[in-house]
């Protein structure tokens, strides 16, 4: 069958394979958390145990991806007008496909494992209805919702209370959308419903906490709402996907783009995973400590559900690896028994320390899950064969591998206890650039049809020429951040003797070149629009790009130094949000002088770097409003470089009032500070703009003298260099000094900054000394990954110590750390390029890419390749 021919009903049930390995996944996850939940390997088992401490977000892949199983019928009712699914015998097939084996595994738990006492009737009543999650006052022998041996039935109470109302749901959100004209109309407005649908659950989550803490109440459905809405909203973009319109166009690439981008889900997923396995969301055992943990953590069990389930359904079948390997045929297998897996599980455990005659929490979890994995595999597949299959059989049941319930979500109340929380080594998504948004063609459901790569190049053609990239940039971004690692292993050995103990100690210079380096490419788009008279860029765009290019990666780096080096400060929840959203610079308690952010001291310029981000918007349109006022490319320009000259003169004063007796340290990390250093770049982006609309003006022709007088121009910065490296600046290494010491350094390193870019900024795309220089391909690679070298340097060096046993993080032999730090980092960094920097950029590159049609008279988004 051709692409052409193909309908849009069978696009879902082709991936139903990959789909039913997800679901044995997601049962071996749950089996696993249980296991190590009921032994008590959670607690005592460090990174390990904080891992395995939150196996309950497979639940919520299980509730996703009943939400996208169920709701498709509806979904093509809702957007393709077609029949509704008949009421009557949807339930009737729930109703064979989960209550037979169910109901075999509560009579053999509440028998043959029955507790001290037995049951009373309402008991059985209630858990063979699975009734039990509403009596706000349950009274099972272990104080939890059900008997020992069927904790986690709790979960099934929620599906099927999700199927019970799901017909109602559908209903509603039909009588909603049908008010759309039109297929796309309708299909938005469905959309706008179950995003609605979704934040039900972080408004309901308030009541487990108003006016108490109230356990109950998270099994009840509206908390999980938002996942069941996961799959539903991939169900209905894959309906909406397979049609001709303009919106659906845009599913489809949207849908596409997905599939291609399915290393980048699944990464994201993991290192959203990692920052799950933290105290974000509370002690481990004990996932709803406060309002604020319970909000964390259905963010970040949302984000993950979707992360693993749609390059699944958007996927072709066998398009990637991802796909192949759930779709193999012992995944297969395995999926078609999780349901088993999932009932037996705790009847399993249960009867393991029965027999044994040990208690909960002893221990044992390395031989307990084997032998609990081999039972439940048994008794599973007994129950497929015996009861799920046949009864899937009979009239008004399925065949198909629909939606299996989902497992426990957490360890039962006896279990649910409030253990210590581990050291764990979680981590963060990150950034990186990479351009290949995949645009499909309207109709290419399932064919191969290789046309990616051309809206890379339609982008790239569209890109004007200060965007482009500039390779002998590259270079110059590697050797700051070189120099900054020699820095830093400088002031950690205590490199006291000669003039290379001066110099390195001023390589915190490198900062400066970072900073001017953002001036000059960040501000160049503005500059031009402003120069040229057309309309300034659009700033959700340009902050979208910024997001994922420094957040995912830092991230990444920050969870692993705060876990692992900051023992004595990683169980407070506002050390953890000002670090991860670089606030620390903010704390007016010096974080230094509590030794907290070990492994990330660095970032204090980071966390400078975006709060220039946010501001240069508006400090774009406050310099560019005086100079749109001129007529002509020089007026408006010196306009420019007035302004930039005042911003450098205040900051200027700035330094100067930092540096001043009684006033806080604080105050020499905050932005206005540092404006001096970034101005160099904001004006040699005015420069080069100007000349650009005017090359044959003689401010062309200086800009080509000043590239071809490269070498000059370096021997100038090397000599403001050793100038800055007296004691005219200060004391060896970093510490207090005079104001008039403050500013020396300011000024010196924002002409060292000046000097050292200038021919690269104003040098041909190809060819002279500085693309020789600074644009050769080793150079430009370094490039590349000199925001890992930036992040990592510190992670390294501390780790060297930890394994040296060098507790206070300080001393050794400095060519010995300098050789260690510089290669661990360098081989992190291209790891950390590769797996988090780069997609993540080709994903904000994405998202923030106007489109085609609707933009067509607007300002082009600009950020060179260089930021």
């Amino acid at each position: 069958m051709t692409s052409t021919t193909m309908t849009a009903a069978p696009r879902l049930e082709q991936r139903v394979d990959a789909i039913t390995g997800l679901r044995a996944v997601a049962a071996l996850v749950i089996l696993v958390y249980h296991a190590a939940g009921v032994t008590g390997f959670i607690g005592v088992s460090g990174v390990t145990g904080a891992l395995l401490a939150r196996g309950d977000l497979a639940v919520s892949v299980f509730f996703g991806l009943s939400g996208l199983l169920l709701f498709r019928p509806w979904a093509r009712r809702i957007v393709d007008g077609t029949p509704a699914p008949g009421v009557g015998v949807y339930l009737r097939r729930r109703g064979l496909r989960i209550l037979p084996g169910y109901w075999a595994t509560v009579i053999v738990a509440m028998t043959l494992l029955a507790e001290p006492g037995g049951y009373t009737l309402a008991q059985w009543i209630q858990m063979l209805l699975l009734g039990q999650i509403y009596d706000p006052t349950p009274a099972w022998p272990n104080g939890g919702l059900g008997p020992q041996a069927l904790g986690q039935m709790w979960s099934l109470s929620v599906e099927v209370a999700f199927y019970v109302t799901l017909p109602l749901i559908a209903w509603l959100i039909e009588r909603y959308a049908r008010r759309g004209r039109s297929r796309d109309a309708r299909a938005a407005r469905a959309m706008r419903a179950l995003f609605a649908m979704g934040a039900v659950s972080f408004v309901f989550a308030i009541t487990m906490f108003v006016p108490e803490r109230i356990y109950w109440v998270h099994a009840l459905l509206p908390h999980h709402a938002v996942f069941f809405a996961v799959g539903m909203v991939l169900a209905l973009l894959l309906v909406w996907a397979d049609g001709h319109s303009r919106g659906a166009r845009r599913a489809a690439g949207l849908r596409d783009t997905i599939a291609a981008s399915t290393s980048l889900c699944l990464t994201a997923a993991g290192l959203c995973y990692l920052l799950l396995s933290t105290p974000i969301i509370g002690r481990f055992g004990d996932p709803y400590t406060t309002l604020v943990h319970e909000e964390v953590r259905l963010v970040l069990h949302t984000c993950i559900t979707f992360l693993l389930i749609a390059p699944v359904v958007c996927a072709r079948p066998g398009q990637t690896g991802y796909a192949r390997w759930l779709s193999g045929p012992v995944m297969r297998f395995l999926g078609l028994i999780s349901y088993g897996i999932f009932l037996w599980q705790f009847v399993a455990l249960e009867a393991i320390y029965r027999y044994t005659g040990e208690p909960y929490f002893s221990g044992g979890f390395w031989y307990v899950l084997p032998a609990a994995g081999l039972i439940t595999l048994v008794l599973a597949t007994l129950t497929y064969y015996l009861l799920e299959a046949p009864f899937s059989r009979v009239k008004g049941g399925t065949t198909a591998p629909a939606a299996t319930p989902p497992g426990p979500a957490i360890v039962p109340s006896a279990t649910a206890v409030a253990l210590p929380a581990p050291a764990v080594v979680p981590s963060a998504p990150a950034v990186a650039p990479s351009a290949t948004a995949v645009v499909p063609s309207p109709r290419a459901p399932e064919p191969a049809v290789v046309t990616r790569p051309r809206p890379a190049k339609r982008a790239r053609r569209a890109r004007p020429a200060d965007g482009g990239h500039i390779n002998a940039l590259d270079g110059i971004r590697a050797l700051a951040a070189l120099v900054v690692l020699v820095f830093h292993v400088a002031a950690k050995t205590g490199l006291v003797e000669g003039w290379g103990a001066w110099l390195a100690s001023r390589g915190d210079i490198g900062v400066a070149i970072f900073f001017t380096l953002s001036g000059l490419l960040l501000y160049r788009p503005w500059a031009k629009a402003v120069l040229a008279g057309t309309r300034a860029p659009r700033s959700r765009p340009y902050l979208l790009r910024r997001l994922f290019r420094i957040v995912p990666a830092y991230w990444l780096v920050a969870a692993i130094a705060l876990t692992v080096f900051n023992h004595a400060h990683n169980a407070s929840q506002w050390f953890w949000a000002k670090w991860l959203l670089l606030l620390q610079i903010y704390d007016v308690d010096s974080w230094w002088q509590r030794a907290e952010g070990r492994g990330i001291e660095q970032v204090w310029s980071l966390a400078v770097e975006v709060a220039f981000y946010l501001v240069l918007p508006l400090l774009a349109a406050l310099l560019g409003w005086p100079a749109r006022r001129a007529t002509g490319t020089a007026r408006r320009a010196g306009r420019l470089l007035a302004g930039l000259g005042l911003m450098a003169a205040l900051s200027l004063g700035v330094v100067f009032a930092a540096h001043l007796p009684g006033v806080a340290p604080e105050a020499n990390l905050l932005l206005p500070r540092y404006l001096l250093w970034f101005a160099p770049g904001m004006a040699m982006a005015v420069l080069s703009a100007w000349a650009e609309l005017e090359p044959d003006g003689g401010l062309a022709r200086f800009c080509s003298r000043v590239a071809r007088l490269a070498p000059l121009s370096w021997a100038m910065a090397l000599l403001v260099y050793a100038i800055a490296s007296t004691p005219l600046t200060g004391p060896l290494h970093l510490g207090a000094v005079p104001a008039q010491e403050g500013v020396s350094k300011a000024i010196l390193s924002a002409l060292v900054g000046l000097f050292l870019v200038a021919p690269s900024a104003f040098a041909a795309r190809r060819g002279g000394l500085a693309n020789l220089v600074f644009g050769n391909p080793v150079a430009r690679y370094l490039g590349k990954i000199s925001y890992g070298i930036f992040l990592w340097q510190f992670v390294v060096i501390y780790g060297y110590y930890l394994v040296i046993g060098n507790t206070i993080f300080l001393g050794g032999d400095f060519w010995q750390v300098l050789g260690i730090a510089a290669a661990g980092t360098l081989l992190l960094s291209v790891a950390s390029y590769h797996a988090v920097e780069e997609p993540f950029h080709k994903l904000g590159r994405y998202l923030s890419q106007p489109s085609a049609a609707g933009n067509r008279d607007r300002a082009p988004q600009v950020e060179p390749a260089d930021a």
